[in-house]
Formats: structure tokens, sequence, C-alpha cells
């Protein structure tokens, strides 16, 4: 038996570096358009800002470790500040090829916990602090947003919308994680679902007769996790400062592609900009907001006045450093856990 779970580990590596590869070739072609346009826009931009622009982005890069690694001490993990960087990069390229709502990287961060022999439930549960507080500081950024929105005459019926969802998106994620800490057994059912539906489907409709047996092991993972999260109350919302400066980061790096596109402009249109952007990317449901960023940056920056074309290049220059060369340093890194580990598991 052990046998063959081992020979079994390399088609699983394969079968999920084919996945990550497929997703990347995704959103490379879906967004190739995006990259010819950036290229043209880069000839137009001053040489000075560009730079600023490109440095931006590995301070983007700290940013995202520092909120781990703020979240991991809040519950007691300690892993190295290089087993911390190298997870969150690997963690942030399989999230943004893939529309799970930032859980598919979790298992970068699992899989330096057992090579470091470090609690696989905090490690767990400091994943899910980030993903719960990076929806909170959206929603800061939001409210801010929208207040300017509203005071500058630009609010529109589109943005009731999309705020409405986002909000019950947000809604639903606080109740899933206090849900999931009252009972284990629940959690178990929960978790045993989708197999068992998938079983009666095989048996009922398919005439193929199978038998779902539930492993309780990553149920059980799953309610400690929440559970050890939970139970540090208050000191968790020391997460929120470095989440909140991770989007303040994308905003100055949009205001850095306007500056150097010649747009003079102050931190209003950049943050209403970023936080409508956003807000459309993570209700929509395409990996790493494929077209909706770009299309929808652009069209809030030409209703503040900003011509469409300078808008469009703009937002995809900004686009580049927020999101391509993360992009490119997580591809490289998680190609790493790939090649060296038994796969990323979630």
């Amino acid at each position: 038996m052990t046998g063959a779970v081992a020979a079994a580990r390399p088609h699983r590596r394969w079968w999920i570096a084919a996945l990550l590869a497929a997703g990347t070739a995704v959103v490379v072609a879906t967004n190739g358009h995006d990259l010819v346009a950036a290229s043209t826009a880069a000839r137009r931009l001053d040489p000075a800002w560009g730079v600023l622009l490109v440095l931006s982005s590995p301070v983007l890069l700290g940013a995202i470790v520092a909120r781990h690694r703020v979240a991991q001490r809040t519950v007691g993990v300690d892993l190295p500040i290089a087993a911390v960087a190298r997870a969150a990069f690997a963690a942030q390229f399989v999230n943004s090829v893939s529309k799970s709502g930032g859980v598919a990287g979790v298992g970068a961060f699992t899989t330096e916990a057992r090579r470091a022999g470090v609690s696989r439930a905090r490690t767990v549960a400091a994943y899910l602090l980030v993903i719960l507080f990076d929806q909170l500081a959206l929603a800061v950024v939001l409210t801010g947003a929208v207040a300017l929105l509203v005071a500058d005459g630009h609010f529109r019926s589109t943005d009731v919308v999309a705020i409405a969802v986002f909000a019950v998106y947000v809604t639903a994620t606080l109740v899933i994680a206090l849900w999931a800490t009252r009972s284990r057994s629940t959690v178990r059912a929960a978790y045993a679902l989708p197999g068992r539906l998938a079983a009666w489907i095989s048996t009922t409709v398919l005439r193929r007769p199978r038998t779902h047996v539930p492993d309780t092991t990553q149920a059980d993972e799953l309610h400690d996790a929440f559970t050890v999260a939970r139970g540090n109350g208050p000191a968790s919302l020391r997460v929120l400062a470095p989440a909140l400066a991770v989007d303040l980061v994308c905003v100055v790096q949009l205001w850095l592609a306007l500056q150097a596109l010649g747009v003079s402009t102050g931190p209003v249109v950049p943050l209403v900009s970023y936080a409508v952007a956003t807000l459309f990317a993570t209700v929509g449901f395409v990996p790493g907001g494929i077209g909706l960023v770009e299309v929808s940056t652009a069209a809030v920056l030409h209703s503040f006045g900003v011509p469409l074309g300078v808008a469009l290049a703009a937002a995809v220059c900004a686009r580049f450093a927020e999101f391509w060369i993360p992009l490119a340093v997580g591809a490289a890194v998680g190609h790493g856990y790939i090649a060296t580990d038994s796969g990323v598991r979630v």
C-alpha cells in the first residue's frame, strides 16, 4: 500500500503542475491584449515615474508576506521568514490562476508547516485569518470609496449591485467561520456532502454503484483551525493593518501609473478606482479578475475625466505592477513546491 501511494505521488505532482499551467495559460491568453497595451503604454511613460511603479512591486510583495507573518505570530506559529515568503508567493500565484476565494493557496503553507514540524491546524488558522482580514480590509477601503463616490456624485446603480453582492459574500464568510467552530460533527457532515452527492448521482443517475466513505481528517483539521482562529479574539485584529497595507500599496501603484502618463491627481481618484475594480473582481467568477479589473478601473478613471485611452493605459500599467510581477514571482516559487514535494494539498 505504501508503495502504491509513493508511486502515485509523481502523478499527483504532474496533475497539479498541469492544472497550474492551464490556469496560467488561461490568464496569459485572455490578458494577452493587456500585455500588448502595456508595452505600448510603456513607451509613453515618464521614466522616473515608471521606475517608481516597478519598484513598488517589491513593496507589495513585502506587504503580502507581512500579513501572513503577523497572522502566524497571532496564533503562535513561528515559521522562518524565508519559509513564510516562499509560501506567500506560491499562494499568491495559485490564488491568481484559480477561483477559490483565496483558499487554494493554503497548501503552500501546510507544506512549509510539515517541513518545519509546525502545527498544521495553527498554520491553517493563520491562513484563514488572512483570508478573513483581506475581506475586512477591502470592506474598509470600499466604505471610504463609497463615501467619496457619493460626495462626488459618481455613485451608480451598478455600484449598488456589486456592493450588495460583496456584503453578502463577507457576511457568508463570517457566518461560516463562526459556524465551523461550533460543532465538529457539523463540519464533518458539510465536508462530506460533496462526496455523498457525487456518490448519489453516480448510483442513481448514472447507474454506476458507488459508496462514499468520508475521510474526517481534513474536516477535523478545518474545525480545529477555525477554533484556533476564533480563540485569539481581539488579538487577531492586528492582522488588519498589514491587510490594509496591501490594498493601499495597490492604490499607490495606480496613482503612480497615472502620474507616469501625465495625469496629475490626488489620492481620491486612484482609491475609488481601485476599490470599485477590486470589488468587481472579487464578486466575479473569473480567476485573477481577468478583464474585469482593467475594464472597471479604466471606466471609473474615465468617469473622473481621464481620457479613455490614458485610463486604459494606466489600468494596464498598474495591473502589470500589481498582478503580473507577483504572478511571475509566485510561478517560480510555486514550481519549486511541485518539483520538490509530494504536491500542494488543500
